[in-house]
């Protein structure tokens, strides 16, 4: 009786830690943040990332669809790279990508954004991937690019969402962007329309400078 309890709870042990080898095989796909964003993707590698939520049933479907992309990937283009991100819990990335519909799928490579153009369907986004033919694509840049000015300025909105959320609790990020953004324009107009200090006439100075006030002299 006792060895075949044994005989379970070893069969038991075996199952659980093939299972928990198998799970952290199986997942290809990084999760990128905030912090780690940037860190990973200034390799030579080329980066396939994902934006999605949680609550978002599209991009449910879409999981398994990309974890097996992933793991194909990973044997035929090793150095392609998939992540993803949640965007409720890295608001500065979701603000800087502009991110209005999920899933969001971007390639990028060497800080060259791309936003992908084809259906995302596992063949398709192989055939892509392993052809290259992302490399057509038009490159995201100008002022509304992630890494530009503006792009960079909404990621820092993001920041501080992130680290005020208790104090901005319920607030759209996209009403603390307009909110700031206004008192910037309007310090920014105070400024240039504050009236310029008045110049006494160069004539006054130099009458001033040759024809000092003579002190008064003391009564005798």
């Amino acid at each position: 009786m006792k060895s075949l309890h044994y005989t379970f709870l070893s069969t038991l042990f075996v199952l659980l830690a093939l299972s928990a080898l198998l799970a952290v095989q199986g997942s290809q796909v990084i999760e990128l943040t905030d912090s780690n964003f940037h860190e990973h993707i200034s390799d030579k590698n080329v980066w396939v990332v994902e934006f999605y939520a949680k609550w978002c049933g599209s991009c449910k479907q879409f999981k398994p669809m990309l974890e097996s992309v992933a793991k194909d990937i990973a044997l035929t283009k090793p150095e392609v790279r998939i992540g993803n991100i949640d965007v409720d819990k890295n608001p500065s990335l979701a603000l800087k990508f502009f991110i209005s519909r999920l899933p969001s799928v971007f390639v990028i490579k060497e800080s060259e954004i791309r936003v992908w153009e084809a259906p995302l369907e596992k063949l398709e986004l192989l055939d892509i991937l392993e052809s290259e033919k992302w490399r057509g694509w038009k490159i995201w840049s100008g002022l509304l690019s992630p890494f530009s000015f503006i792009g960079s300025f909404f990621g820092f909105i993001g920041t501080i969402n992130r680290t005020f959320n208790y104090y901005t609790r319920g607030i759209p990020p996209y009403v603390l962007v307009i909110t700031i953004s206004a008192i910037v324009a309007a310090a920014y107009y105070y400024i240039h329309t504050l009236p310029a200090p008045k110049e006494e006439p160069l004539k006054h100075k130099r009458q001033a400078q040759t024809n000092p006030v003579p002190k008064h002299r003391r009564k005798a």
